[in-house]
């Protein structure tokens, strides 16, 4: 009886720590993330350059699980993330970023490349879009909600964005609709709604890539 008290004791120490680890660690990047905005460094997050950095000279095939619209349904989120737990990193694409950012054991030590929705919570720090190389690969993240004309509506706005940054692919959420297509030369994709069960992998292998939808139900 005292020694199965003591083991559940010991066991929720040990949660605890971990999540206080996860904690400190987002803190701490959001705090660099910071100093690189003000200094107007337009480059990827530093945990993401971090991750990177020692990855080089680390087999060039990598594995993105593409995420987007999960609007606190953390069950779902939970569910793709034990199946696809072998991925590099992680592209989230807003509407839900609190449940992305909260300190996972599927998440740690990974890179999120991640962008806000005009809806999610205020005290986000991430930005409502984001252009940046994955293994050198010239991406354009956003929800969709904040251009000119909404995803909802159209693509115009999202592929002149993708054009403007010189993009080969523009990732986008919102519509809760898997979507992928070419306009001009650009790849367009949505993963579909994480609170639905879908989502979107990204396989990289030294610069060419592929992309497909997935789904958990």
């Amino acid at each position: 009886m005292l020694q199965a008290v003591f083991l559940r004791c010991v066991k929720a120490f040990y949660r605890i720590l971990y999540l206080c680890v996860c904690n400190l660690r987002l803190l701490f990047f959001q705090f660099i993330e910071q100093i690189l905005c003000i200094t107007h460094l337009k480059n990827a997050p530093l945990s993401c350059m971090i991750v990177l950095y020692y990855e080089k000279g680390q087999p060039n095939m990598h594995k993105y699980l593409v995420l987007s619209d999960s609007h606190g349904k953390t069950d779902a989120l939970e569910m793709i993330l034990e199946k696809e737990n072998d991925c590099s990193g992680f592209i989230y694409l807003g509407d839900g970023i609190r449940d992305i950012l909260f300190p996972s054991p599927y998440t740690f030590g990974k890179p999120v490349y991640s962008v806000r929705s005009m809806t999610d919570y205020a005290g986000s720090q991430r930005p409502l879009e984001l252009t940046l190389s994955i293994d050198g690969i010239p991406v354009y993240l956003c929800h969709g909600d904040h251009l000119g004309t909404d995803v909802k509506l159209g693509f115009d706005s999202l592929l002149m964005k993708g054009i403007y940054n010189k993009s080969s692919i523009c990732f986008f959420g919102h519509t809760h609709r898997q979507t992928i297509l070419t306009r001009e030369g650009l790849l367009l994709f949505n993963p579909g709604a994480v609170k639905d069960g879908k989502y979107g992998i990204l396989t990289t292998d030294n610069g060419k890539y592929q992309l497909e939808h997935r789904s958990i139900y």
